[in-house]
């Protein structure tokens, strides 16, 4: 999203509003039902935004990233996926802003972890995901949702959906990406994704403008690249040497 948030912000709104019609076509409602449907996704999105606003203004010096608020839309609307048909709106609303801060929470917790999710991918649909899942059995109104379940009944149906299809999903993708691996080795040299894949496997390079020194530093890396023939062994992509950094001017600070 930092690359481009302008493209990023219009992507958003464009899934915000595609949501109005992908949960309440979902739910085959009534006229009067996929109103609900409308307004609680409405505001189960916007309460993401709202709930990321005090968070990073603590976690980043008064400062609110416009990406965290474009995330928090997203975790809004993923977190009411679920029940919006099923749940008033004030309950919508909640369940929109305890999305957003799993997100958070979860971006958090894979930065300890070491894990790379430059999207955020995980944090908002797995984590936001699960949470609307239980929200049903929460915060569901049971004459609208219309099981018949009492709460205990209808959070042990939730858990198990939740594990139905994580089980599933990680299995498919197993199989079918092993498959793949076999086919075309998926994972990159050491090297190569050190340099950034964007510039060796597609050729394209970001804006340098105000970097005095970056885009000569980076043309020597590529040099490298080229004289080594870096091949998918990662033996052979640790060996390259490193580029002097000497001749460069320092990246100023922004």
């Amino acid at each position: 999203a930092k690359a481009n948030l302008p493209m990023a912000a219009l992507g958003t709104f464009m899934l915000w509003l595609g949501w109005f019609g992908f949960i309440g076509g979902h739910a085959l409602l009534s006229s009067g039902g996929v109103s609900v449907v409308i307004v609680n996704t409405l505001l189960a999105g916007a309460a993401g935004v709202l709930a990321i606003i005090p968070i990073r203004l603590f976690a980043n010096s008064g400062a609110v990233e416009a990406d965290y608020l474009l995330k928090g839309v997203v975790a809004g609307l993923v977190a009411i996926a679920a029940s919006a048909h099923a749940v008033h709106p004030q309950a919508a609303i909640i369940i929109g802003w305890i999305g957003a801060w799993i997100m958070l929470a979860g971006e958090w917790a894979l930065l300890r972890l070491g894990v790379d999710d430059a999207v955020g991918i995980v944090p908002v649909h797995l984590g936001a995901g699960i949470w609307g899942t239980l929200a049903v059995a929460f915060l569901g109104d049971p004459q609208m949702l219309g099981t018949g379940l009492n709460f205990v009944l209808q959070f042990g149906a939730q858990i198990i959906g939740i594990l139905a299809i994580g089980g599933w999903t990680f299995l498919t993708t197993i199989i079918f990406v092993g498959l793949m691996d076999l086919v075309i080795p998926l994972r990159v040299t050491l090297a190569e994704e050190q340099f950034g894949l964007n510039i060796v496997e597609q050729d394209a390079e970001p804006d340098y403008s105000g970097y005095p020194g970056l885009e000569d530093l980076l043309a020597t890396y590529r040099q490298e690249l080229i004289l080594q023939k870096i091949s998918r062994d990662p033996l052979a992509a640790s060996s390259t040497p490193p580029a002097p950094a000497s001749p460069f001017a320092p990246i100023p600070e922004t």
